[in-house]
């Protein structure tokens, strides 16, 4: 239509009519502009979208592997506890069984008295031979007394031994399964950062 305009000498239409054009081409550009904006920003939202989606299923993927890494050592921890509690119970109640069989001997003290008073019944002094009869029931208590105080001084030193073993097992259990864990930190880690 410009160039009609200008054929016939009406150059006011005809500007009229290029100006028109130019308009229409700025906003065919602005329209173009805005439409590469909008099919930009939808790209980068998509993108933004599928690293969430990507992040997530990573996450959800090593939470996997770490939930089953810990339930696996709350286990073998568990078991670990309890089998040396019956290790511990265990040998107690044999240490216990073993000592309760053991008959103690006499103490010289013991051994004495009895000679006095065989002797003292021999002789028929009876009033003597029975205030050594109480003196030694007397002595023969202590005796057990202490013997059965040595047989517990005995258990909790074996017990004691047992505890210490068993605290090194659990340390070694400890650290294997710290090791295991940084192990599964860093392959995180790395997996991550590719």
């Amino acid at each position: 239509m410009q160039n009609e305009c200008a054929k016939a000498n009406k150059f006011v239409e005809a500007e009229l009519c290029k100006q028109r054009i130019q308009v229409f081409k700025n906003k065919l550009k602005d329209k173009i502009s805005e439409e590469i904006k909008k099919v930009h920003s939808e790209q980068a939202n998509q993108l933004d979208i599928e690293k969430r989606e990507e992040l997530e299923q990573f996450n959800t993927r090593w939470d996997i592997d770490y939930f089953n890494l810990r339930d696996k050592f709350e286990k073998l921890e568990a078991q670990l506890k309890e089998n040396q509690l019956n290790e511990l119970t265990k040998r107690k109640s044999d240490l216990e069984e073993e000592l309760a069989n053991v008959i103690p001997k006499p103490s010289s003290e013991a051994i004495n008295l009895n000679k006095i008073i065989e002797n003292l019944v021999k002789q028929k002094e009876f009033n003597k031979a029975h205030d050594a009869q109480i003196q030694l029931t007397t002595i023969v208590k202590q005796d057990q007394e202490r013997f059965k105080a040595e047989n517990q001084k005995k258990i909790q030193v074996e017990i004691s031994k047992i505890t210490q073993k068993q605290d090194i097992e659990l340390n070694s259990f400890k650290q294997k399964m710290k090791i295991e864990f940084d192990e599964y930190k860093k392959a995180r880690a790395l997996e991550y950062d590719k």
